[in-house]
């Protein structure tokens, strides 16, 4: 018995559909499995490698004391550093806060707070300074349009190569 078969792959499907006689039903499922576990080897060692180099910030969940206990030294760090760079610029906003995020280092709201990630204390002096005047800008500007990115780099010229750096820096 003859078991060949044909398998298409479309872009615009996005699960698996298997039209088969009970004939080769079986044969086309051994195959479609070998398929799959060769696919999911690849995208596990696709990430691997991505992130093989990456930085953790810090490596393992924080609790909720140890957030307590920096939380105190990143609202001086973030009330400091944003003295400094508001000289430049001069806007207003209404608060600092220091936050335990998971995904972002900081925020800016269209209430005029500024909001930070406490682990940017982890951080290199650079990253940390490139955060806050990233939040700081949105005060003016609340996108990531080229007015925006003139802005930013008129504390800090080299703010594109510092960008590209923390993105390897992983919350």
């Amino acid at each position: 018995m003859n078991t060949s078969y044909t398998l298409r792959k479309s872009k615009r499907v996005r699960r698996m559909r298997l039209d088969a006689t009970a004939d080769f039903a079986e044969k086309i499922a051994e195959d479609a499995e070998k398929m799959l576990r060769l696919w999911i080897k690849k995208r596990i060692l696709k990430k691997i490698e991505q992130f093989k180099n990456s930085l953790y910030v810090p490596v393992r969940a924080v609790s909720t004391k140890e957030y307590q206990d920096h939380k105190p030294q990143a609202l001086q760090l973030a009330h400091e550093r944003v003295q400094h760079f508001n000289e430049i610029y001069g806007f207003s906003f209404n608060r600092i806060s220091i936050r335990n995020q998971k995904t972002r280092w900081g925020s800016c709201s269209s209430k005029k707070n500024i909001n930070l990630n406490y682990k940017i204390l982890f951080l290199p002096k650079a990253m940390q300074d490139y955060i806050i005047v990233h939040e700081l800008c949105h005060l003016k500007e609340m996108n990531h349009s080229h007015r925006f990115w003139n802005l930013v780099q008129q504390a800090l010229p080299d703010c594109l190569e510092t960008r590209k750096m923390l993105r390897s820096y992983r919350l």
